[in-house]
Parts: C-alpha cells; structure tokens; sequence
C-alpha cells in the first residue's frame, strides 16, 4: 500500500510538472515564420508579451535562427529567452528594443550578428556562450545601459576583462560597454587592434590611453564619446602619438581625431598634411581653429556638425581636390565655408554661432 501511494504521489507531481513545461515556450501564433530545410526562421515577433518565450520548435522543425529585424523597434518586451536549438541570431534581430533588460542566450548560439542589439537602450549586461565564433560590427552599439559584457570562460574566440570584450588571447579590443562606470581608461599592453566603434556612445569617459602595443584604430573608433577631452599615446607607440590629447599618426602627418569635448580654440601644428575623415565631427565644443599651409587634403566630413566653430584660419591654399566631398556633395565643413574659401583663398573666415548648414562665412 506504500507503495501505491508512492507511486500515485510521483504520478500526481508529475502531472503538475509537465504541463508547465509544455507551456514554458510561447506559442507560434505569435511569430511570423519561414520554414527552411528541416529548420525553421523566426521573421517576426506579432505577440504582444512583455516576457517572451520563444519556441524550440515549429510544426516539429527546430527554430535555429532569429531572423534579420525580427523583434526590430518592439518597445513592449522587456525579456527574451531563446531556446537552445537557436544557432544563429540575425542582423539587428532585436535592434530598438528600448524596454528589452535581459536576454538569455543559450550555449547553442554560434553567431550574433551586426547591430542585433543595436539601440537596446535598457540592456544592462550579456554572457556570450561558450560555442559563439563570431559577434557582427555593431552588435552592441547604443546600448547605453550596458555595464558589462562577460564572457564564457571556454569560449575559444573571444574574452572578457572587467565586462570589456576582447577576442580570445587580448590582441583585439572589441568592446567597451558604454554604460560602464569610470572616466579614464588604460587599454591593455596586449592589445594590437582596436575595433570599428569600439568605444561607440562610451559618454563616461573623458580620458583614453593608448599602449605602445597597438598597431591600428578601426574607424568611428571614438565616435559619441561625448565626454573625451584626451586621447593619449604612450610614447613609444611606432604607429601612432597624441599633442595636447589629440590623436596623430606617429609622424603627425595626419590628424586622426580630435576628442570631441576638448574645447576652446585649436591651431594644427605645422606637420599635417592631411585632416583625416571624421577628425572633428560632433565637437560640438571647438570654437576655433586654424590650419596650417602644410595641409593639402581636409577629407569628408572632418569637420562637420561642429556647430560652435565660427572662426577657422586658412594659412595656406587647398584645391576643391583637396577639400573631399561626401558621394551625395557634403562639404567637410557646416554651411558655405568650403565654396567662400575656394573663391577668396587663405585667410580667416568667420560666422555666427550656432553654426548650422545655412551658415553665411564671410572673410575677415
């Protein structure tokens, strides 16, 4: 008779059990879907929870992919658990979910691609599996609240040191979270490379310093750091060197960046011959500058959105070669000064501030 009763208590328990396990993923009339071969690609997420389960299978096929755009701009979700078939989630899968504070990635996914979390502005941390072997350009850009990107520890391909990513061995930086606390940073002697981005929105910071060890800086590198008002190179670096915090090759023949809240007036030294792409984009604190005759090639959009610079100091003569335009015809420079310096030479130009693409420069 105990026995029984054992029996009828395991079978009673049991019963409870496995209905909230039946129900523990969502059901598939709150996803749009595309059935590949014996796979299955979640295209849209049509449900209206704020808590989202999504299925580990679809008409008896697996769902392995999150598909491109799938979950794109929902403000209402604030949680996703992906289940372990999953593989692969797409470009910018979740991109603009602002609600969205936790994911749960499984050890099944193998790729996270580019923007997939992109202006998920309430995410505060991630753990990237174990089994993941490639994260996209921009996987994490906008996050503002991300505090930390960790790592598991028997991933092969990438690491994490204080909830910074890095690839596996420390030679690359990826990314720094940009709603980590601190305001200077010391990027580490074993880093090569810094990636695309890879302090994107990081608008804590105010103090970046580059190791000897870095050979070469991905583009929009310091974009949105709004704090920064030094990028410093130690001085042995044989690719790169700082003046006054900002940022050259290691001859100063190019003008990489300018930190964007480095104020005040700025007179480029006589060494530069090029002003680099996007030198002082955004720096929206720069009243002045002036540029020396040694330049010969301002490139797009080097100083565009500098909405304070109403004086600028040609000391020498540019072509309209020199001066690049961007493929739709932007000039480098907020409102007329480009097509004024052109017709009247050097000399110094000013307008009033704020400057915007309707700014009259009249030579002084």
């Amino acid at each position: 008779m105990k026995k029984i009763k054992t029996v009828l208590w395991i079978a009673l328990i049991l019963m409870t059990i496995i209905p909230i396990y039946a129900q523990q993923y969502d059901s598939e009339k709150d996803f749009q879907f595309k059935i590949g071969k014996d796979r299955i690609e979640i295209t849209k997420y049509i449900g209206s929870k704020k808590e989202v389960s999504i299925p580990i299978s679809i008409q008896n096929n697996p769902v392995t992919v999150i598909g491109k755009y799938a979950f794109k701009e929902n403000q209402n979700i604030n949680k996703v658990i992906i289940p372990d078939s999953v593989t692969s989630i797409e470009y910018g899968a979740f991109e603009g979910c602002i609600s969205l504070t936790n994911v749960n990635l499984p050890n099944s996914v193998t790729s996270i691609g580019g923007c997939a979390f992109y202006e998920c502005k309430s995410l505060i941390n991630i753990i990237i599996p174990n089994n993941v072997t490639g994260i996209g350009y921009g996987a994490f850009e906008g996050c503002t609240s991300l505090t930390a990107i960790n790592v598991n520890s028997n991933n092969t391909n990438y690491s994490s040191d204080q909830g910074i990513l890095y690839n596996k061995n420390k030679t690359l930086f990826l990314v720094y979270p940009a709603g980590k606390t601190g305001t200077t940073f010391v990027i580490p002697n074993s880093v090569t490379g810094i990636w695309e981005g890879a302090f994107h929105d990081c608008t804590g910071l105010i103090s970046i310093t580059i190791p000897n060890s870095v050979t070469s800086i991905g583009e929009w590198a310091f974009y949105n750091c709004t704090s920064l008002t030094a990028i410093n190179v130690n001085s042995g670096n044989m690719y790169f060197s700082s003046d006054q915090g900002v940022l050259y090759n290691r001859d100063k023949t190019k003008l990489i960046k300018y930190p964007q809240a480095k104020a005040g007036a700025y007179n480029i030294p006589n060494s530069v011959t090029s002003i680099e792409e996007y030198a002082f984009y955004d720096c929206k604190s720069i009243t002045s500058i002036t540029i020396p005759n040694s330049v010969n090639n301002i490139d797009e959009m080097a100083f565009y959105n500098c909405t304070s610079l109403a004086s600028v100091t040609f000391q020498g003569t540019i072509t309209s070669s020199g001066i690049q335009l961007t493929g739709t015809g932007i000039s480098p420079f907020l409102g007329d000064l480009r097509d004024k310096y052109l017709a009247g030479g050097k000399g110094t130009y000013k307008t009033t501030a704020p400057v915007d693409e309707e700014s009259v420069w009249t030579k002084q």
